[in-house]
């Protein structure tokens, strides 16, 4: 489950949205047209964890939410897909469901994109 980039798709009780999210490390990342996404996870084929997101273009969303806000989610995972429930933190009767569907496993690290090797590039650069 680990080191994964995947699409998602969201239903709550005022519409529907998309986004993107990326699992790393216990750490989720991602968003769609007008949140943010950050958040912690646990586990491999069932999966448990809280998310916050952040509001950075007015309007309402899937769950009818303003602002900011946090999630409790449950999911399961099954090969290329992923399918999770969320509960808005405070008000447990606000919820989603999502699914998800794996894009790609993340790459592996290089050596060429750590930061010894930027600084030597940086350094290579200015010699020259």
């Amino acid at each position: 489950m680990d080191e994964t980039f995947w699409t998602v798709e969201f239903e709550g009780a005022t519409g529907v949205s998309a986004g993107v999210m990326m699992f790393t490390k216990g750490k989720i990342f991602g968003g769609d047209s007008g949140h943010t996404f950050m958040g912690n996870y646990d586990g491999e084929s069932k999966l448990k964890g809280k998310i916050s997101i952040h509001q950075f273009v007015p309007g309402s969303n899937a769950i009818g939410m303003h602002g900011d806000y946090e999630l409790d989610f449950s999911g399961i995972v099954e090969e290329k897909t992923m399918t999770a429930t969320a509960r808005v933190v405070g008000h447990p009767g606000n919820k989603l469901t999502a699914r998800l569907t794996k894009v790609s496993d993340l790459p592996e690290e290089r050596s060429e994109w750590s930061p010894a090797g930027r600084e030597d590039t940086v350094a290579d650069e200015k010699r020259r």
